[in-house]
């Protein structure tokens, strides 16, 4: 999947999507739970207890 296209699955910018992976700035929850949906698996795992 390129950039472009996570950002457009992800309804960000290609801007966004970029400093992610330069790593100048952090995903929100709500987008992590879009991209989970667009991928069909877990980016962020969490356990309780």
């Amino acid at each position: 999947m390129s950039q472009k296209d996570l950002a457009e699955k992800s309804q960000v910018t290609l801007q966004t999507v970029n400093s992610w992976v330069k790593g100048s700035s952090n995903l929100t929850i709500e987008t992590i739970f879009r991209i989970e949906e667009e991928l069909g698996g877990e980016l962020i795992g969490v356990r309780v207890g």
